[in-house]
């Protein structure tokens, strides 16, 4: 790294995203996987990831950079389950003698009702073992669950990187598979739940380097980050419950809104980078403590 690069700014040259939306259009990951046959380890969650990379990536123009310079900095919603496999694995693990819970039967039959291929499928670290693998990056990486707020942690960790010189570039990312039983269980007990029919299916994903490294790739810069911070209100959960919010500055939708989990930020990236210039502000306080705020400028 030249003298004084490390304190260049830092510039998004890449982004990509897919947003299912309401109704669950199709995500096809085959364009990016080196071998096909794999796909079949793949859940929901992984196969928007490595959508949402792959073009981000491929706008940046990354085939020149060496491998072990790129980092991956990932963020993973909540734990998926479908319906159909979570009363598969309760009737398996049910004692029929007193029609209670069995451990046993949970740990032996219950195992073998739902295909054993869903454990890779749910595990929050899969999507960056996808994205890695089939997009050949060798650098390091952060892997965070399951919200906003750890994607900032995540997202603060790649600008430390990039400003040390640790790595030249990062992709910074997140995924939320939450139209199913167990995510939208999970937030229907909360006392500030999203309305179920908004939770959506969403991965976001930008690369971020140094604006003298770009220029030297001849890339152009989609938007230039001016500040970030992130902090933590401690506070008691068994008491109380954070009422979390989220603002942009301007361009998004207010539907968009508490929708998109960790993914949000990335998906808002690309639908403003090159629509308007100007500032661009992103602030969110969460459910469990994090307030943090990022801006841009838009060229």
């Amino acid at each position: 790294m030249e003298f004084g690069e490390s304190e260049s700014p830092l510039v998004v040259t890449g982004l990509g995203h897919v947003d299912q939306g309401p109704t669950g259009a199709l995500c096809d990951p085959q364009p990016y996987l080196r071998n096909p046959k794999l796909r079949k380890f793949m859940g929901l969650q992984d196969e928007l990831a490595i959508v949402a990379a792959g073009l981000a990536v491929e706008q940046a123009h990354l085939n020149d950079v060496p491998r072990d310079r790129i980092g991956l900095y990932w963020t993973t919603g909540y734990v998926p389950f479908e319906r159909d496999d979570l009363k598969s694995l309760a009737e398996a693990a049910t004692d029929e003698s007193s029609g209670e819970l069995s451990m046993k039967a949970l740990s032996t039959v219950g195992y073998h009702a739902i295909n054993g291929l869903l454990t890779f499928r749910c595990l929050p670290n899969m999507p960056v073992f996808h994205i890695s693998m089939n997009l050949n990056l060798q650098g390091p990486y952060y892997v965070s669950y399951p919200g906003p707020g750890q994607w900032y942690v995540a997202f603060q960790r790649a600008c430390d990187a990039l400003h040390s010189g640790t790595i030249d570039v990062a992709l910074i990312g997140g995924v939320a598979d939450q139209r199913n039983a167990l995510v939208q269980h999970h937030f229907s007990r909360l006392q500030h739940p999203p309305a179920g029919d908004t939770l959506r299916n969403a991965a976001g994903c930008f690369v971020m380097e140094r604006q003298l490294s770009a220029a030297r790739r001849d890339c152009t810069p989609r938007a230039i980050l001016d500040g970030v911070s992130v902090a933590y209100r401690p506070f008691d959960p068994f008491h109380t419950e954070c009422e979390p919010s989220e603002e942009f500055s301007t361009g998004i939708a207010p539907e968009m809104l508490l929708t998109l989990g960790p993914a949000s930020l990335a998906i808002a990236l690309s639908q403003v980078a090159g629509t308007i210039r100007g500032q661009f502000r992103h602030q969110i306080s969460t459910r469990d403590g994090f307030q943090a705020e990022s801006t841009w400028r838009l060229p």
